[in-house]
């Protein structure tokens, strides 16, 4: 390292691993393990990072994309009070479509039956199911459970994801919704850095100039209107033609004309 900084990365449980939510009790799995992950790993920076050099009372927690996205839910959540003093959050956030709650449905069912399930429709009979199938047919499976509105219309990236929780427990992390957490958060008391990166869906470039059926969905600028603007699709469709405006001016997107919509500034 050039500067006097001590890198800790770590990794958490992922789709259906991470954010299964089932809203039996009894089950005891009410949802969003992947962040539960990342608060085991924080508190034992806290605890240990000064056996390698750090401080453990100047911790900056910082991620990019869905990784900005955690750092922006750790500064409202109770669970991570106090494990870390700074945050950056880089072109993510706990208010986007992408990385934001994902709605409560029937999403292990879905899962379950996308594996082949026919039994009983209750959490109880699903998770024992679940427990049963297969690390990779799960992982092969959560792709395809989103229906096209909830794909292209609520832009929602995974059916697995950050969830309210439905009961209280000794370690939960979300029982409301951030938008409504962050008013009183205390993260309020901390520095955060909020910004973008300049080529923001650089690594989707190759994707969408060689799969083009995917191009119109991604171009859509009135999918890109957070959900938690009150809008009539016309009035989206006015939102989108503005933002699309700023972006590309009176040239509009294409496969082979896609800066606007991955470069968020260049010098």
């Amino acid at each position: 390292m050039e500067q006097g900084v001590v890198v800790v990365t770590f990794n958490y449980r992922l789709y259906a691993f991470g954010w299964l939510s089932l809203d039996d009790p009894e089950l005891e799995i009410p949802g969003n393990a992947g962040f539960k992950d990342q608060v085991m790993a924080l508190k034992w920076v806290k605890e240990n990072i000064a056996n390698f050099g750090g401080d453990p009372e100047r911790i900056t927690v910082f991620g990019q994309s869905s990784g900005g996205g955690c750092a922006h839910y750790h500064t409202v959540s109770d669970a991570s009070k106090d494990l870390f003093q700074r945050a950056i959050i880089m072109s993510g956030s706990a208010f986007n479509n992408m990385y934001g709650v994902v709605p409560r449905r029937n999403w292990a069912l879905r899962l379950a039956k996308a594996l082949g399930f026919t039994g009983e429709e209750t959490d109880r009979a699903v998770l024992a199911f679940l427990e049963t199938a297969e690390p990779e047919a799960i992982f092969t499976a959560v792709g395809g459970l989103l229906t096209e509105e909830e794909r292209d219309v609520e832009r929602l990236l995974n059916a697995f994801g950050p969830t309210i929780e439905p009961y209280v427990t000794e370690n939960a992390f979300m029982l409301d919704h951030p938008e409504r957490l962050a008013v009183n958060s205390w993260g309020q008391d901390i520095n955060i850095l909020i910004g973008g990166v300049s080529l923001e869906n650089g690594p989707l470039i190759p994707l969408l100039q060689n799969l083009r059926f995917l191009f119109p969905s991604f171009a859509n600028f009135s999918t890109w209107i957070p959900s938690s603007v009150e809008a009539t699709r016309e009035q989206r469709q006015i939102y989108g033609a503005l933002l699309e405006r700023t972006y590309y001016g009176m040239s509009e997107p294409t496969p082979t004309n896609i800066d606007g919509l991955v470069i968020v500034s260049r010098k």
